[in-house]
């Protein structure tokens, strides 16, 4: 497996705002998550084993505050030259995520998706790898 690629579908049972952009809390959480199966990301690090989208809501909106009691998604994609993926994977596929503040992320649901390369292509291997820009800033 050359990566693995999880949505995650969640909830909080706290108000969460976010000043520009949610990346700082994702970014906690999925360090966090990492943390807990052996997987250290140091903060600030500029090379991150994983690349995350923003939170969305069940509509497909980027959100700037999680308010208890609705749904939201976040993509979150690795490497598996940089991490094991099976233990990556176990990890996030769990209940709820406890986070060092004393919050609670919900988990509604995990999908995980594997990019495979294909034993049939003859020796020969073609990646097709996209890129989505997020915005950073939102008005």
């Amino acid at each position: 497996m050359l990566g693995a690629g999880l949505v995650v579908r969640f909830g909080v049972d706290w108000e969460v705002g976010f000043d520009s952009w949610c990346g700082r809390f994702l970014s906690r959480l999925v360090g966090e998550v990492l943390e807990s199966v052996g997987v250290r990301v140091p903060h600030g690090a500029e090379v991150k084993p994983f690349s995350i989208s923003p939170i969305f809501d069940v509509n497909g909106r980027v959100v700037g505050r999680l308010v208890p009691g609705d749904a939201y998604w976040f993509r979150v994609s690795f490497m598996c030259n940089m991490v094991d993926c099976g233990r990556v994977v176990n990890a996030f596929v769990r209940d709820s995520y406890a986070l060092s503040s004393g919050g609670v992320v919900r988990v509604f649901g995990v999908e995980v998706s594997e990019l495979r390369l294909n034993s049939n292509a003859g020796g020969r291997a073609v990646i097709n790898w996209g890129v989505r820009f997020w915005p950073t800033v939102f008005t």
